[in-house]
């Protein structure tokens, strides 16, 4: 849960990057479990942008090749 709750950060900073850092470590981000509401929504968002590039694949959008490389390095 708590790697999940890292990519939502990563996300975050994807578009809004303010506050970087060189080193995200040891103790950075907080411990947390599946009672965490913010484990809860990175997970539906990542889901969410994981369905849309099936989506996307399956109706051959342009967006879907950059949504499935981003996914793909991810």
């Amino acid at each position: 849960p708590s790697k999940i709750v890292t990519w939502l950060k990563y996300l975050q900073l994807l578009f809004f990057p303010t506050k970087l850092s060189s080193d995200y470590s040891y103790n950075t981000f907080p411990y947390v479990d599946f009672a965490n509401t913010t484990v809860l929504i990175s997970l539906s968002i990542w889901l969410s942008i994981a369905v849309y590039t099936v989506y996307a694949i399956a109706k051959r959008k342009f967006i879907a090749f950059a949504l499935a490389g981003f996914l793909l390095f991810f």
